[in-house]
């Protein structure tokens, strides 16, 4: 089985120019943020608010590409322009169930590994 990074820092680095003070910052952000939206877009599911889904998935997208955050690209897009007259209820679950678990082991694995630097 091949087990894929979790997140990349690599394109986020290369924004900053190698400044860590911004990839620490950018960091603490996205750990600070996602549960948060996380919980919001969980809330949106359980009352079907499918534009809230959308909403929500739009705003993490740019975060999720900076972070290089790979396996919840295409899950993160199929959010984005999800559409109930052509998708199930099911799907949406799975694609939000899928989100939130990858997200929230990236924010622990964040977590963690700023733990260890300091």
């Amino acid at each position: 089985m091949i087990k894929m990074k979790l997140y990349d820092l690599t394109k986020l680095t290369e924004m900053s120019r190698g400044k860590v003070e911004f990839v620490t910052k950018m960091l603490n952000l996205f750990i600070e943020m996602a549960p948060r939206l996380l919980a919001e877009m969980n809330q949106a599911l359980a009352l079907q608010e499918v534009d809230t889904i959308r909403k929500i998935a739009h705003q993490l997208k740019p975060s999720l590409s900076n972070l290089g955050i790979e396996s919840l690209k295409n899950t993160i897009s199929e959010l984005e322009f999800f559409d109930p007259s052509v998708n199930s209820e099911a799907q949406l679950l799975e694609l939000v169930s899928y989100t939130t678990q990858t997200i929230s082991s990236v924010v622990e694995a964040m977590k963690e590994a700023n733990h260890a630097a300091q």
